[in-house]
């Protein structure tokens, strides 16, 4: 790729023309042709003579004839798209025999070397047309049809580029990748034979608008490759990303030969690896090469791979599987997967059994006590075989099962049952003291020679040093970036609940003890009874009636609002609570339960999830545990998007290794915390996208208060590089808050805006004060315009993510300014139509918008009382008082408070004229009849113009002034000439202010240097702020910048920060 600094393609030929110049010569290698350019038969999907090159290397003695015989003699037309292109990989990883009619012998046929990538014929072919095979009343006036580029590897078109248009001002990114996918379908309808050959499709629309995917999935299965080697972290610029991570030649190859896996059964279940799945998988096989006990130097511990809940972890065992089979340094290993869980067991053994073509192994077989009991299966394996158990069946292991070097144990859900490699503990059986060992020391000492993996979401301390520390991190925010997973948002009810406060941190202060590592057996019981008392305080019937009528509520205004699939989740504290839920659901919402099948129970609304018979049962929890459904019934019901069951009552089941993607709502009244918070509460972070619904983020309701525990256990997660994953609904709303707060200040500085005013309006007057701001914002310059209406739109944005939250609902004035916003976003966004406006449709809109306005705040100053009704001291008034009246005076006082509170924030001076207008309102308000009240108002409205000219606005810009000089002439400058970057005079002028503005807002109060959080939070919007106004100046490719941008900024933001502590600003 050329080194000079490139700016972003315009068009979409630029955009080919780019993509070229980066796989091309220049590039990656690949050969260049024009589509024009080649001689061939526009049917012709295949490059005959980069095929015939390739094939004669080994084969001297065939001609063009035979290249044209092999391709014939692949083609298949009996067998339907999925089903060819699932046997064309075959033979392109196995091979194809060939036989030649010319001397009737069979030669194998390679179509790619997957052992020497760079003897393998890399093409790329831009604008090349085909005549259209699929002709119907849909296409029947299209002859033939451009392809944007294909990339050929030996003259066969495995992977076909679509683009569009690079996004512009105001286009949708979506929108834009969207058209191209379109495109791909089109295309595929209309010349279906090129598909047939085809490994993946990309679309592209920009720099950062690229994609990938199979050729008949969903658009929503379209990911992005943004990573281009183990050390370089996921990257911005996607298409470079693309190029180089995913279309380097050798990597390439090695996606074809094993990142690219089909169903047995179904052929059109087809999985193209995400790139933290190709990293995670070939990381951990360098790791379990070197680890391995195959000499003196390998301990056994092959390492942990930290990946986020709903990464695809299932398919990254998948094709770790298969590379470590492929091994010639492990010669055919041995793997043993293991769980925790049967459920899990199940999961993974549907999965790994339904891959036995792929992995190449017919050996894929699920441990059990019948046909294939432990013992006896792992003691008779010699070499390869794929064996799947739970971590339990050790527990009756006393002996040594193999003592192979080539043994690799994979561990799913590695934090919870496979870590402890210590003692154990003595038990007492009979009369007998046993020493009872943990399960982890029993697998290790049946297999001491075996290399150890383990993957998790969730690490512990005890997981890294079992399993030999993190080999590949997937972090929860990154995997929301990608769309691999949704965000989740937490929902706080506990205070609504009224739980004893006092018992709660009982408990709190018990476990805090028990994180020490220090309890003495008394407190151990101690603890026992205290967490027995919280969990009948959780179990209560009365608690439960009013969580259940809480969450009946909640879950209906959600679906209503169409914010939800309809799948959710309650999480109770037992069994018990969990069958008093249900009984109450049924009393509450006896429809929910109409419609219960006797035939297929398990298709119910709502369903219980517990285990079975446990010997301390009440009579009537039996009863209820004999009418139970079986949990895979359950299990394959709640995993059907169109299933009528909808509502899952859990205690325990369900809460890991349990995928639902369209489950987004989880109601949580369980104690936890650790890994088995953060697992239980990301059952809802699974990406989902149907036709009726996409699922934006999960949410869980907490109604117990685990805010602490949570912040504990991501801060945990944070610490081993995990990164945090969860939004709390509160900081959204704070953060929308601030947003309205800094429209509202931006808009006031040119502009005569008042939200009050406006809030206070009548109908027509509300519609004249819209009509008058859009009419200014029009008359303003483009960048003015432009940043108004980002703010729009992001407020916008953010208010969609918490309008159904209670929390957010209570802020009765925050809803009514959105709302406002709202009206002049959706009118001034398209400009033409609002001159069409018709008076009826802004009075609807008005009725929508401010319908919520109900309740007033009824705050009252204790200094000053601003609301005694003069007629309890008088029984006569000259004037009578009306409501208009009152409302005109009400606005008056309150612009006075505001002026007193200003003042008292502006030293002696401030504070007197601050006492002399509390005086005249105490006053005012006293007055015995209106025209003593209107001499006060001249009195008021006299010492309001001498506050007026104490501001002294004049001074007030120098001050500005002097501190904006200061951070241009010793912060800017000074960086700008060592780092010898351009930056425009004009623009580093309007930047100091711009950081002046924000550091005034953190520094004006004391100490505040010796705040650490202040600090942080200061270079964060410091560092903002500079990125946004392009300090310093990004190179088209990041990598050939002859500074790293973020050594800039950090050093930009220590010098301010140097400035703000040693020259403060002048009162």
């Amino acid at each position: 790729m050329s080194s000079e600094l490139l700016s972003p393609p315009k068009t979409k030929q630029e955009l080919i023309d780019l993509v070229v110049s980066f796989l091309g010569e220049g590039g990656e290698g690949y050969f260049h042709t024009r589509g024009a350019g080649l001689q061939r038969n526009s049917e012709e999907i295949f490059l005959i003579d980069d095929f015939y090159e390739f094939i004669s290397e080994k084969h001297h003695y065939f001609n063009k004839k035979d290249a044209q015989e092999i391709l014939e003699q692949i083609k298949d037309n009996s067998k339907s798209l999925q089903a060819f292109n699932k046997y064309f990989f075959q033979i392109l990883r196995e091979g194809f025999p060939y036989r030649r009619r010319e001397d009737d012998e069979t030669y194998p046929i390679n179509f790619i070397d997957f052992k020497n990538f760079e003897n393998n014929i890399f093409r790329i072919v831009d604008r090349i047309s085909f005549k259209a095979t699929h002709l119907d009343y849909e296409f029947q006036n299209a002859m033939s049809n451009e392809i944007d580029l294909i990339v050929y590897i030996n003259g066969l078109p495995l992977f076909v580029w679509e683009f569009n248009t690079p996004k512009q001002d105001g286009e949708s990114k979506n929108e834009l990748l969207l058209s191209a996918f379109q495109s791909i379908e089109y295309n595929a309808k209309l010349i279906p034979e090129l598909f047939r050959y085809n490994a993946f499709c990309v679309i592209c629309s920009g720099l950062r608008e690229v994609k990938y995917g199979i050729s008949w999935g969903e658009y929503s299965d379209y990911k992005e490759w943004k990573r281009m080697s183990e050390i370089v972290q996921p990257q911005k610029n996607i298409l470079v990303a693309t190029v180089r991570g995913l279309f380097c030649k050798w990597r390439i190859i090695e996606i074809i030969d094993t990142f690219i896996c089909f169903s047995d059964t179904d052929p059109s279940k087809k999985v193209v690896c995400r790139y933290p799945q190709y990293f995670g998988a070939t990381k951990l096989l360098k790791s379990i090469e070197v680890r391995c006990k195959n000499d003196q130097n390998g301990d056994g511990k092959g390492g942990v791979y930290f990946g986020s809940t709903g990464c695809g972890k299932s398919y990254t065992m998948l094709f770790l599987s298969k590379l470590l089979l492929s091994s010639p340094e492990l010669k055919r290993p041995t793997i043993l997967l293991i769980t925790d869980r049967i459920a899990l067991n199940e999961q993974l053994s549907k999965l790994f059994r339904d891959h036995r073509e792929y992995l190449q192994c017919e050996e894929v077989i699920k441990i059990d006590n019948e046909r294939y009991p432990l013992k006896q299966t792992i003691k008779g394996s010699t070499s390869g075989g794929i064996y799947l158990t739970n971590i339990q069946k050790f527990r009756v292991i006393n002996e040594v099962l193999s003592r192979r070097w080539n043994f690799v144990c994979i561990s799913d859900e590695a934090h919870r049952t496979q870590d402890n490699l210590g003692g154990g503990q003595y038990r007492t059986v009979g009369e007998k003291l046993r020493l009872s060992k943990a399960l982890a020391q029993l697998l290790h000492e049946s297999l001491p020679n075996a290399t150890y993996v383990g993957f998790t979401a969730t690490p512990r301390d005890q997981t890294l040093d079992a399993f030999g520390g993190a080999v590949d991190i997937y972090s929860m925010p990154q995997s929301v970036k990608d769309g691999f997973t949704v965000q989740i948002i937490a929902e706080w009810r506990e205070t609504k609940l009224q739980l004893n406060e006092e018992i709660a941190k009982q408990i709190d202060n018990i476990y805090a003890e028990m994180a020490q590592g220090n309890m003495t057996p008394e407190k151990i019981q101690d603890d026992q009874e205290r967490r027995v008392r919280w969990r009948k305080t959780l179990s209560s019937p009365k608690i439960l009636e009013v969580i259940a009528k809480e969450i009946i509520d909640h879950y209906e205004r959600r679906v209503n609002d169409k914010k939800t699939s309809g799948k959710a989740m309650i999480v109770v504290d037992s069994r018990e609570a969990a069958r008093t839920m249900y009984n109450i659901l049924q009393t509450l919402r006896p429809q929910w339960f109409e419609e219960k099948d006797s035939l297929f129970p398990e298709r119910a609304m709502v369903n219980l999830v517990i285990s079975h018979h446990s010997p301390t049962d009440s009579e009537e929890m039996k009863a209820t545990v004999d009418e139970l459904v079986s949990h895979s019934k359950l299990a394959r019901e709640f995993k059907k998007d169109k299933s009528n069951f909808k509502i899952a009552i859990v205690c325990g089941m369900w809460l890991t290794g349990f995928d639902v993607p369209s489950l987004d709502t989880m109601y949580l009244n369980k104690y936890m915390r650790d890994n088995e918070l953060i697992q239980a509460i990301s059952r809802v972070n699974r990406s989902y996208e149907s036709k009726e619904y996409k699922k934006e983020e999960g949410l869980v309701v907490f109604f117990v208060p685990l805010k602490r525990e949570l912040r504990d256990a991501m801060e945990s997660l944070e610490s081993m590089g995990g990164g945090a994953g969860i939004v709390n609904i509160d900081e959204i709303v704070m953060e929308l808050e601030e947003k309205l707060q800094a429209l509202d200040v931006r808009l006031s500085q040119f502009f005569e805006w008042d939200i009050d005013a406006f809030l206070e309006a009548d109908e027509v007057g509300k519609r004249i004060y819209i009509s008058n701001t859009i009419c200014w914002l029009d008359k303003q310059d483009d960048e003015y315009r432009r940043d108004i209406f980002l703010r729009l739109k992001d407020i916008r944005k953010k208010y969609h993510k918490c309008m159904s939250y209670d929390s957010f609902q209570k802020n009765k004035s925050c809803i009514e300014q959105i709302m406002l916003y709202d009206i002049i976003y959706n009118i001034w966004r398209d400009p033409s139509r609002e001159a069409q406006m018709k008076v009826k449709e802004i009075d609807e809109l008005m009725k929508q918008a401010f319908s919520v306005q109900s309740i007033q705040g009824n705050s009252q100053d204790d200094a000053i009382n601003l609301h005694v009704n003069y007629y309890d001291k008088k029984e006569e008034a000259s004037l009578p008082w009306n409501d208009e009246r009152a409302e005109h005076l009400t606005k008056m006082e309150e612009r006075w408070i505001q002026k007193i509170n200003d003042l008292q924030e502006k030293g002696e001076q401030g504070k007197t004229m601050a006492e002399r207008l509390k005086a005249l309102i105490e006053k005012h308000n006293s007055a015995w009849d209106e025209l003593e009240r209107r001499e006060i108002q001249k009195e008021i409205q006299e010492l309001e113009k001498e506050i007026e000219s104490f501001s002294k606005e004049d001074q007030a810009r120098r001050r500005e002034e002097w501190r904006s000089n200061l951070i241009c002439n010793k912060v800017l400058i000074p960086i700008k000439n060592k780092y010898q970057f351009e930056f425009e005079e004009e623009k580093m002028n309007d930047l100091a202010k711009g950081l002046k503005e924000k550091g005034d807002e953190y520094t004006n109060f004391i100490d505040w240097d010796k705040k650490t959080t202040v600090k942080i939070k200061l270079k964060q919007v410091w560092k903002t702020l500079l990125i946004k106004n392009n300090w310093p100046p990004k190179y088209f490719l990041e990598e050939e910048s002859p500074y790293e941008t973020s050594k800039v900024i950090k050093e930009t933001c220590e010098n301010l920060l140097f400035i703000f502590k040693n020259f403060p600003q002048e009162e």
